[in-house]
């Protein structure tokens, strides 16, 4: 069985390389809603949609979370992974973040740094400072399912909608780094 992770398709010969498929050694729940950021960065949200759905024949081996995977050195240039700040992150065995409440389901980078995760079966947003610290919390009446950063320039729009609602918040924040 092919295992969730990320993989990098050649557009030209359509093969596929695997980029990630594990964490040190546990298989992902099921990857989800993956976002790139300006550095190259990949922050995505590993919720257990799979395990619930029936849709994997493996029980969860990790807890439902969000990750950032550090991009990659030019090619042939080598790679080596540090952790040179205090931002936790997918290196010395540490999650980036760890929902208050049910699944991270969507992640999203804005430009200042923080992350915006939709709280999957629950009911809300988390904004995530860059060391893994919940800033705030945006509580809904209605489970959220997606959500966006969006506006002309300044991204000062925040978008959202799941089961039972759609709702928009604005606020001087800029978004989606891009």
């Amino acid at each position: 069985m092919v295992r969730p992770g990320i993989r990098v398709l050649d557009p030209t010969t359509n093969k596929t390389t695997t980029l990630l498929n594990n964490y040190f050694g546990f298989y992902f729940n099921g990857l989800d809603d993956l976002f790139v950021d300006s550095h190259g960065d990949i922050w995505f949200a590993d919720p257990d949609y799979a395990w619930n759905g029936n849709r994997t024949d493996t029980t969860p081996q990790l807890h439902a979370q969000t990750y950032r995977f550090p991009s990659f050195p030019p090619v042939n240039s080598g790679y080596d992974i540090v952790d040179a700040d205090a931002a936790p992150a997918l290196v010395n065995k540490r999650p980036f973040y760890y929902s208050q409440e049910w699944a991270p389901d969507g992640v999203n980078v804005a430009a200042n740094g923080f992350v915006v995760a939709g709280v999957g079966v629950g009911m809300g947003v988390d904004v995530i400072d860059r060391t893994g610290s919940l800033v705030l919390q945006i509580r809904t009446h209605y489970i959220v399912q997606n959500f966006a950063l969006g506006g002309r320039a300044s991204y000062g729009n925040f978008g959202w909608m799941g089961q039972g609602g759609i709702s928009r918040v604005r606020w001087n924040f800029e978004g989606g780094r891009s």
